[in-house]
């Protein structure tokens, strides 16, 4: 182990873990999928014919970064979640038999 990453291996446990309120964190992935949504829907309904002027690479390109929002925010939300409750579990003592 590097000596000077130390202290600041030694400060982490110390840090506040990021919480998220249930009804936030429910909106929030409510949001992500109704993104990710939008994309696939304009892009079946370009891709079919229904609505060929959602085919162009302008519109693909911006359904692609509200993609890309929406599935960053669903992720961030369900791994800030998982990890704040991992870490708010207490180990159990180990006891020999």
């Amino acid at each position: 182990m590097i000596l000077t990453a130390l202290p600041i291996a030694a400060a982490l446990p110390n840090i506040p873990r990021p919480t998220i309120s249930k009804k936030l964190r429910n909106y929030l992935i409510t949001l992500g999928i109704a993104l990710m949504l939008l994309f696939y829907i304009a892009w079946a309904l370009g891709f079919t014919g229904v609505a060929p002027q959602l085919y162009n690479q302008n519109t693909l390109k911006t359904l692609a970064i509200l993609f890309l929002t929406g599935l960053t925010i669903t992720l961030t939300t369900t791994l800030t979640t998982k990890t704040t409750n991992k870490t708010e579990q207490k180990p159990q003592p180990h006891t020999q038999s």
